[in-house]
């Protein structure tokens, strides 16, 4: 796979692009990269040193400029666009990834001329000029929180997935990096920054600082400068310093950029800086206590709202830059570095909001791109295939099937039955394709999805849509519009909205992360509400070392997982690589044969009907395999309190490693996908079933019986539900005829499709069946 990077200026937008170029590595052996800069951007200097090939094309702002100055502006646009398309000619990407920065503009442009897919990652709550331009034209526009959303135009792919992190930026050790600086253990240490390009305020409140902490008895430094103001303040502080008879390299180091950012965040207490996105996600990715100054020159102010986000959840300390003076910085740094206690909770709070798995969120968009029909040339698609077929080697074929009613084939003579199991395919197909055409029973709703909406966004604070598409909240990116679709902001919101729905008789249908669900091609009648309430509050641990964390049910689970693991606790490691959310993952107690999340709930926080928030104890929860009371009674997870016990951090660093390494051995994870399709039945694996019945690599339209796992069912782009729902009939009729065992999804099949389900009458209670038992 080839995939181009494009982005900078500022190292906010070079570092997400370095950190997904990364994740791409290590989840795609043998990807190439190509990154595409500016000959005199900051990443001519930084990407090379990262190890990715460069290239550069000629591009300037265009914004808030003066009519010569957007003449210029316009010229080089066209240059660019001319130089990305021989660079896109030659390279012939899979995909394109913009992150943001004037460079992106033209690449993106050519890419968009060319057919290839674009993937856009937006750092910040008010997305930039270029982003919001290229959003139109884009698979799918990342962006670090749902605010973010309402800035492009309706109908954007837009999805939450937080801001990428350097994988380096959590690797390396506090120890590791004091001792590649000549630190000591417990000296405290202060990092100051004004961004790449530097900060005039700053560095005048840090000089004052320097001088100051040059006279403490302990405390290191470090201060990055900008090269522009470098040599100037160099001479100041020498001045200063000699007059004052201290020694400059013993306790302050000043650097007019600091390459090596991961070192220098691990071996601090303190930041001091701006509160752009990206820096803010990889402070709340190490866990660091702050002093954030947000810069006034940026053109939406989107620094002050970022700021607000830390100071709320008392990670950060706020200084306006208008306010900031080197009296005031120097008392602050002192207050805080001699409260230990007050710093520590403010680590504490730091780390509760950091996002360690954006990365990977957004490199699964990225191949869900990749998986999506492509018409450049060169692209995925060999001479001869249709639009989005992986290429040729792949191993993603046709293979030959059992006739689901007959004996299965022998391995001769497997190549004999492959037109009876196309057949059978198509058999399976039938109804669901005229049911398709005739169009779903209609429920019978008091309101149209206009009144619907109307009186939702007069009870709601969240946003409310009449028409979404809902493929793009589905990891299987398959679905079709919702009558109305709300998002709530709260628990009390959520309340609201199906309280509203049960008085005026409308049906509900709830999405969390969307990673076991099947959307219909029709869509979804009545109003469908999608739970992303997230966050994470830890408690102190208890006496025997316990500790509890109460979690919101749109949290991603990942999160949860590696925060858990940071913190030294054990009982997740069970639910490593597993999509979705912890309220989906509560629903479907989610896990392995070692251990489920069940096991370490304390209580559910539900909406139970009539719109009631109610709490229930582990034991009203009901868990059971793939199962639970929420799941039975549809009533909605809204939170949740688990409660951990404390382990060895390597040995739980080491089962997610291996539950990790398992999962994305064993399944396709490439390819849009929905998770194992069917439940387990008892002292069996359905895939095993599945496989012996020789449907590894069957396909139906553009869905696809995984040939790596045979209980993955993958969208191989444009995929349908029909598709998918033929797949599923084939493969349960196969392995009821063969094995007399009836499969049970563990798909939620939506809306029609729940009510076509199961596709032939199930034996009754006694039967050979022992799913009946």
């Amino acid at each position: 796979m080839r995939v181009l990077l494009t982005g900078g200026g500022t190292g906010g937008h070079i570092y997400p692009a370095l950190a997904i170029a990364a994740e791409l590595r290590r989840r795609v052996p043998g990807c190439e990269l190509l990154y595409v800069g500016t000959r005199e951007g900051l990443e001519s200097r930084i990407v090379p040193r990262a190890g990715l090939s460069f290239a550069t094309v000629s591009a300037r702002g265009l914004m808030r400029k003066a009519p010569r100055e957007m003449l210029a502006g316009l010229v080089a646009l066209m240059r660019g666009l001319w130089q990305a398309d021989r660079i896109l000619a030659r390279f012939r990407p899979h995909v394109v990834v913009g992150t943001g920065g004037y460079v992106a503009a033209p690449v993106a442009l050519a890419a968009v001329r060319r057919g290839i897919p674009l993937v856009i990652q937006e750092q910040n709550a008010v997305p930039g000029a270029t982003n919001r331009l290229l959003a139109r034209w884009a698979r799918a526009v990342c962006v670090p929180f749902a605010e973010a959303g309402r800035f492009f135009p309706p109908g954007t792919p837009v999805v939450v997935t937080g801001n990428p992190v350097r994988p380096e930026i959590l690797t390396v050790r506090r120890d590791e990096a004091r001792a590649r600086l000549g630190i000591g253990a417990t000296e405290p240490v202060v990092l100051v920054t004004g961004g790449s390009r530097g900060a005039e305020r700053i560095n005048r409140a840090a000089l004052e600082l320097a001088v100051a902490m040059a006279g403490w008895p302990e405390g290191v430094l470090l201060w990055a400068s900008g090269e522009r103001y470098h040599g100037e303040l160099r001479m100041r502080l020498e001045r200063r310093l000699a007059a004052a008879g201290s020694q400059p390299a013993r306790r302050v180091r000043l650097f007019p950029y600091i390459d090596d950012m991961p070192t220098a965040y691990a071996a601090a207490d303190l930041y001091v800086g701006r509160a752009g996105a990206t820096t803010l996600a990889e402070i709340t990715a190490r866990g660091l206590p702050a002093i954030l100054v947000p810069s006034p020159h940026v053109a939406h102010h989107e620094q002050d709202e970022n700021a607000r986000v830390l100071a709320r959840a008392g990670a950060a300390v706020v200084i306006p830059d208008g306010e900031l003076t080197g009296a005031r910085l120097v008392a602050l740094v002192r207050e805080l570095l001699a409260d230990p206690a007050r710093l520590a909770a403010m680590a504490r709070a730091s780390r509760q909001l950091g996002r360690p798995d954006a990365t990977g969120a957004i490199v699964d968009r990225i191949l869900d791109a990749v998986g999506a029909p492509v018409s450049v040339q060169g692209g995925l698609g060999a001479a001869g295939a249709g639009a989005g077929e992986p290429p040729a080697g792949t191993g993603h074929r046709v293979r030959p099937v059992c006739e689901p009613t007959g004996p299965a084939p022998s391995a001769q003579g497997a190549a004999g039955v492959k037109a009876a199991a196309k057949a059978a395919a198509g058999r399976a197909a039938g109804p669901g394709r005229a049911a398709a055409r005739e169009g779903p029973a209609q429920e019978s709703m008091a309101v149209d999805r206009e009144t619907m909406a109307r009186e939702l966004q007069s009870r709601v604070k969240g946003p409310v849509r009449i028409g979404e598409p809902l493929a793009r909240y589905t990891t299987f990116r398959i679905g079709g519009p919702a009558d109305v679709l709300v998002e709530p902001v709260d628990e009390e919101d959520l309340a609201r909205a199906l309280a509203w729905a049960r008085d005026h008789g409308v049906p509900v249908t709830l999405l969390g992360g969307g990673s076991n669900v099947l959307v219909p091609d029709e869509g979804l009648r009545g109003l469908v509400v999608r739970v992303g309430l997230d966050g994470i509050r830890w408690e102190d641990p208890d006496p025997q070392g316990r500790c509890g964390v109460v979690v919101g049910a749109g949290t991603v689970l990942a999160r949860l997982v590696h925060e858990a693991a940071r913190r030294g606790y054990q009982g997740l490691e069970p639910c490593a690589g597993i999509p979705g959310t912890v309220g989906g993952a509560l629903v479907m107690n989610a896990g392995t044969r070692d251990g489920t999340i069940g096991q370490v709930v304390d209580w559910v926080r539900v909406v139970e009907p009539g719109g009631r928030l109610a709490v229930w104890p582990r034991e009203r929860c009901g868990f059971t395999y793939r199962s639970s009371r929420m799941q039975v009674e549809g009533v909605p997870v809204v939170a949740a309190r688990l409660v951990l016990a404390p382990g060895d951090r390597q040995a739980i660093a080491a089962a997610i490693r291996r539950y990790t390494a398992y999962r994305q051995r064993t399944q396709p994870l490439r390819y849009p996908n929905c998770g194992s399709v069917f439940k387990n039945p008892p002292g069996d694996a359905s895939g095993r079933l599945i496989e012996a019945c020789g449907l590894k690599g069957l396909r139906h339209g553009r869905a696809q019986i995984s040939d790596q796992h045979a209980n993955f069912i993958i969208n191989l782009g444009g995929a349908t539900a029909e598709d998918v729902l033929a797949l599923m009939t084939t493969a349960w009729r196969c392995v009821r005829d063969r094995f007399g065992v009836v499969l049970e999804p563990e798909v939620r099949l939506l809306g029609s499709l729940a009510r076509r389900w199961p596709p032939d009458p199930v034996a009754p209670a006694g039967s050979s069946d022992p799913n009946q038992a």
